[in-house]
């Protein structure tokens, strides 16, 4: 995997011979603001333009920044609208913390019809194995 982005809240991992886009929130998402969530959605979802992986991995087991129904509008709109059709298949590493887990849950339910398989994991390598079974 090769880093492409990292700060304090988010890394950016892209493996373009297995074709996985691989992103990581950190503990340190509880600082930040509903402008920085929306910032590095966009930020994510431009990477996921540039580099055209088919599986997507999110890995939010340490995500502590609480989604409100607004801010799962905007993301919606703006952010996983535009990346839509993007994946094959989408695997979600979630927290067993219930406030979190069902955080991204809920952002990512509406998502559901489009074409592409999705699925929630408590281990990243279990997900990593998830999406590569297709190849």
């Amino acid at each position: 995997m090769e880093q492409v982005f990292r700060n304090d809240y988010l890394k950016i991992e892209v493996d373009q011979q297995s074709s996985i886009f691989y992103w990581e929130w950190s503990k340190e998402t509880y600082r930040m603001s509903e402008e920085d969530f929306l910032s590095y959605s966009n930020k994510i979802l431009g990477f996921v333009l540039q580099y055209s992986c088919k599986y997507g991995v999110e890995n939010a087991i340490d995500f502590r920044f609480i989604i409100s129904p607004d801010i799962q509008k905007m993301i919606a709109q703006q952010v996983i609208e535009k990346g839509r059709g993007r994946f094959k298949r989408l695997a979600h590493v979630v927290s067993s913390d219930f406030v979190s887990k069902l955080s991204v849950e809920q952002l990512w339910k509406e998502y559901e019809r489009y074409n592409f398989q999705e699925k929630y994991f408590s281990d990243v390598e279990e997900a990593m194995t998830w999406v590569l079974e297709e190849q």
